[in-house]
């Protein structure tokens, strides 16, 4: 094994972009007390001495000390009770840009020599294996692949930028042991991607909105392998809390996670996470799926979005005796409010079956945005936040599809008007004249 070691400079693994790491641990775990990583002055020499590195700044410097992170993990803090360790490379590995993943080229050839004769790299040791996407995968694929090569009773899910503190993984361990139905979310801290200092968060636990962000942090979870199959993996959707499992976030378990300074893909990805969003609300949702395309503004019917085949996921669901949506926000999070009330929304924002409007952005625990009113006084209406109104009466219309909106309290319509303004007509508040509205989807009738 000394040979293993003084190899370990090779570990130019950790490419931030690129790799994403998964770890099999047995479930149980004594701490050993972590002092110099082995192996640092030679992770830095062989950073001077390889060619393919893009001039060394003082990030590469710190990035570059922190690379004995593997064999920290695997060798000390678990003390010999983890199975193995697992690397998945993503396709955009050595020669894609950034810090160069795995080996040198000269290298890779020896540890193929090496791999035959010995049956595991030997510049990796036998406690960690590597695997590599020969294509395009995508996240939540390299960490389904990630859990098909673990063979140990429980296994995490770590993205490779994430760092260990001590003791880490026995309040973990024993939440499963305890339980094997749970899922444990190690709380996080942050790494400061200008000096890699670290920075503590305060603990918080994990929420959504009617967008569906996620309710869990993908690069930081452990579980029971076999219990994570049984639910079907990392296909997005409910099934953890509606199907008999819970989730929980350890504030006495702590990992430290670098964020990108620039994300690797584009900017713009709501319609993929819109279409992932309606797949989580037709198989998992019943009749709050309406909140997810109130959300959206989207119509629940003719929306020409293709959110794939869900007849597997909803055969899940039916075979694994999973709750209602309904139980879930009633036990699991009542704090989240709920649009039972809306009969019409779109671009005008949505109407309410007590004959309200509001403006804005949905909350989520929060109060209501932005209610239109009519002050009685002004020719324009007034868009005020709601629990400041205190005549909610001049907040209340009279409004049917294809029909005149009409204040209750002063019987006046909201009409347009030509104007010499710069959209050409302006929103007034006057005498009915007719006009008529339509807003664009329905929800209720």
């Amino acid at each position: 094994m000394a040979f293993v070691f003084r190899r370990w400079r090779v570990l130019l693994v950790l490419n931030v972009i690129a790799v994403a790491g998964f770890m099999t641990l047995w479930t149980k775990c004594t701490h050993t007390r972590v002092t110099k990583t082995i192996g640092q002055d030679d992770v830095k020499r062989q950073s001077r001495s390889n060619g393919t590195a893009q001039g060394l700044s003082i990030s590469h410097e710190v990035l570059l000390k922190r690379l004995g992170s593997l064999e920290d993990v695997v060798y000390r803090q678990l003390n010999g009770l983890s199975k193995s360790l697992g690397l998945i490379e993503g396709f955009g590995g050595r020669g894609k840009g950034g810090l160069p993943a795995t080996l040198a080229p000269k290298e890779e050839a020896d540890a193929k020599v090496l791999r035959e004769k010995y049956g595991y790299n030997a510049y990796l040791s036998q406690k960690i294996s590597l695997d590599r996407n020969q294509k395009r995968e995508g996240l939540i694929r390299a960490r389904i692949e990630g859990w098909k090569a673990a063979s140990g009773e429980v296994t995490g899910f770590f993205d490779a930028h994430v760092e260990f503190t001590p003791s880490w993984a026995e309040p973990v361990l024993t939440r499963i042991k305890e339980d094997h139905k749970r899922i444990i979310l190690p709380s996080i801290d942050n790494i400061k991607h200008e000096t890699f200092e670290l920075e503590r968060y305060e603990n918080s636990g994990h929420g959504y909105n009617w967008e569906l962000t996620p309710a869990m942090i993908g690069c930081s979870f452990v579980v029971n392998r076999d219990y994570f199959g049984h639910l079907g993996l990392l296909d997005s959707g409910m099934d953890v809390w509606l199907c008999g499992g819970s989730m929980e976030v350890l504030p006495c378990s702590r990992v430290a996670h670098i964020a990108r300074m620039k994300k690797p893909y584009h900017s713009n990805i709501a319609s993929s996470t819109r279409r992932n969003a309606l797949r989580v609300a037709e198989v998992w949702m019943d009749q709050f799926k309406s909140h997810v395309y109130l959300a959206w503004n989207i119509p629940m019917e003719n929306h020409g979005i293709d959110y794939g085949d869900i007849s597997q996921r909803v055969a899940l669901r039916k075979s694994l005796q999973c709750k209602n949506f309904e139980w879930y926000l009633d036990n699991v999070y009542p704090e989240m409010r709920r649009y039972n009330n809306t009969l019409f929304y779109g671009e005008l924002g949505r109407y309410t079956k007590e004959g309200q409007f509001f403006l804005g952005a949905l909350g989520s625990t929060g109060e209501e945005t932005r209610c239109l009113m009519d002050d009685q006084v002004s020719n324009f209406p007034q868009l005020l936040n709601c629990d400041k109104v205190s005549n909610t009466r001049l907040t209340t219309w009279h409004f049917s599809q294809n029909e005149s909106i009409i204040n209750r309290a002063t019987g006046r319509c909201l009409e347009v008007i030509h104007a010499n303004v710069y959209f050409g007509h302006l929103l007034v508040l006057q005498t009915c004249s007719g006009q008529r509205w339509n807003i664009k989807n329905t929800m209720k009738q």
